[in-house]
């Protein structure tokens, strides 16, 4: 029970600064995309002596990891702002006002309040506290399920349905493999003889280059 209690402690501590987070990341974006800008490595060719392999990097990949830098910056200022939605929610629906000036004092400017005052306040909105984040947990994996589903449909080249390959069976999927140019998900037997036929190959390509070594013709 005391464990339940810190635990919903440190959530209402982490929601009341939420909004101070989120502004301090604004604060610093410009900051953050030069950082990446002046992480840029720039094409050089090198003749002689002098050339160093490896300095001429994918200009595309360097942008598109800069973009996803960016995204995720934005998405991680989304969430604290999300955050501090919470908190006000709390504030404004789940208590009366001498409750909330009470946790504004306790959480956000962390002052002292009677311990057995905030405990009684935590007992109260621990249950509806545990419901939303039941509820956002659902709704973040709707998301994900949504977004994937998405994925799949707009890269519909990328997945083969197990029918094309003969050595797939009716069962849960577990590893996804890329196969000729597509994703394939399989189960742990599938899996298995996939890699067995992968080496039967490798074995079987060694011994042809041995028997082309020796001058030994191969079929």
């Amino acid at each position: 029970m005391q464990e339940n209690k810190n635990d919903v402690m440190w959530r209402l501590s982490y929601f009341a600064k939420a909004l101070t987070r989120a502004k301090r990341l604004e604060s610093l974006r410009k900051e953050f995309h030069q950082e990446l800008y002046d992480a840029i490595t720039y094409p050089s060719v090198r003749y002689g002596d002098d050339y160093q392999k490896g300095r001429n990097p994918n200009t595309d990949a360097q942008a598109i990891r800069i973009i996803e830098s960016k995204e995720r910056y934005e998405r991680k200022i989304q969430k604290e702002y999300q955050l501090a939605d919470i908190w006000q929610m709390i504030l404004t629906e789940w208590v009366n006002e001498i409750e909330r000036l009470l946790l504004i004092r306790y959480f956000k400017k962390e002052k002292p309040v009677s311990y057995s005052v905030i405990r009684k306040i935590i007992k109260r909105i621990k249950p509806k506290l545990d419901a939303l984040e039941i509820k956002t947990l659902g709704e973040r994996n709707q998301q994900a399920y949504g977004e994937f589903e998405e994925f799949r449909r707009l890269n519909d080249d990328l997945f083969v349905s197990k029918t094309k390959l003969s050595f797939l069976e009716d069962s849960t999927k577990k590893h996804p493999v890329l196969v000729d140019g597509r994703f394939v998900f399989l189960t742990d037997g599938e899996f298995e003889r996939h890699q067995n036929k992968d080496k039967e190959m490798l074995h079987q390509e060694m011994l042809n280059y041995r028997n082309r070594r020796n001058g030994v013709s191969v079929m």
